[in-house]
């Protein structure tokens, strides 16, 4: 099952033993897990930002379960400072000082503590205290290919493509300027050939439902260009879900942040996902992947593509991912196809 599903079952366990608290990344995150909960004849709440601070401390003690985002929880710890819950924090590799603070002092009573994700953090010290302060080590860990030969997620095949731009790659590669990181993510980010040349492509697929991931500067431009719906840090829970609801029919396509929808959507029609400059970090690789393995009883299979440049880092990172992939056993090739960006 779903890591939501996991925390309603557990909650049902601990029902009228202890309360519990469900922490999530997210508002969006809260109502997909309200949702399962509410199937339920749980206690539950979904408490976001429009229950008014006057009313929260009511809302913990009126409520049994409770789904609550980790930077709402931050405002409201009196009301939990002392208090014995199941704390169960979902996509446990996203947190931050606060958070971990919280559950060290404020949660420090709780004795139940569940963490679950895909990725654990890969920062060491990040990686001990999400341990230390959820209380113990990883109890469970199954990989994506175990997952697919037991038909428990979709089926999937990893295409990498490489852009080539011949000017700025000779640059990039020993050229007659010091090439450096700030200068390849202004390239990456900007360049509008580039953006076309990549849109082009996608232009070039079989029409079907498909899930863009990218950093926010080229979603922008990428949506402009395709004329597809954008997610970005500003764009309301409310058009965010209706926009997931779009993928209900055929031949969609969302163009999104890696920060945004690289983790935790919960989307069963997604039968493409593209991957652009998704660099090296491990933790957006193996999630955004995810965001395409739900089964959807229908196809069940889902097509990635990893789309990135031939510059000095960007192929330095498509290494370290490739390293990913033949490690955790994902079906990957090299495209025969390359990218050419055309200037203007």
């Amino acid at each position: 099952s779903g890591k939501t599903l996991c925390t309603v079952g557990i909650s049902k366990a601990f029902d009228g033993i202890l309360k519990s608290l469900v922490i999530v990344p997210s508002e969006a995150l809260v109502h997909q897990t309200y949702e399962d909960y509410a199937k339920t004849n749980l206690n539950a709440i979904a408490l976001t930002k429009k229950i008014k601070p006057a009313k929260r401390a009511q809302a913990f003690k009126d409520h049994d379960h409770v789904i609550i985002t980790s930077k709402l929880l931050a405002n409201c710890l009196e009301h939990v400072d002392g208090e014995q819950y199941v704390v169960m924090l979902d996509e446990c590799h996203v947190n931050g000082p606060i958070l971990l603070d919280a559950l060290r002092f404020e949660l420090g009573n709780c004795p139940i503590r569940v963490g679950m994700t895909a990725t654990m953090p890969t920062h060491e010290l990040k990686n001990v205290k999400t341990k230390a302060t959820i209380g113990g080590d990883v109890l469970s860990e199954v990989t994506t290919k175990f997952l697919s030969d037991e038909s428990m997620v979709s089926s999937s095949n990893i295409e990498v493509i490489t852009i080539d731009h011949p000017e700025i790659d000779d640059v990039s590669n020993g050229g007659d300027i010091e090439w450096t990181w700030d200068l390849e993510s202004h390239y990456t980010g900007s360049n509008v050939d580039r953006i076309d040349a990549i849109a082009s492509h996608i232009e070039s697929l079989p029409k079907t439902n498909t899930l863009i991931l990218c950093h926010a500067a080229v979603g922008k431009m990428m949506s402009d260009r395709l004329g597809s719906d954008l997610i970005v840090d500003e764009t309301p829970t409310s058009e965010r879900k209706e926009m997931f609801t779009k993928f209900d029919d055929s031949d969609y396509t969302l163009v999104a942040s890696f920060g945004t929808s690289g983790t935790g959507l919960s989307i069963n029609r997604i039968f493409r996902v593209i991957l652009i400059d998704v660099g090296k970090n491990e933790t957006y690789i193996k999630q955004s992947i995810g965001r395409g393995l739900r089964l959807d009883g229908d196809r069940n299979e889902v097509e990635i593509i990893d789309i990135s440049s031939n510059t000095k880092y960007a192929k330095k990172h498509r290494k370290s991912r490739i390293k990913v992939y033949e490690r955790d056993e994902y079906n990957y090739f090299n495209s025969e196809t390359t990218i050419t960006v055309k200037e203007a």
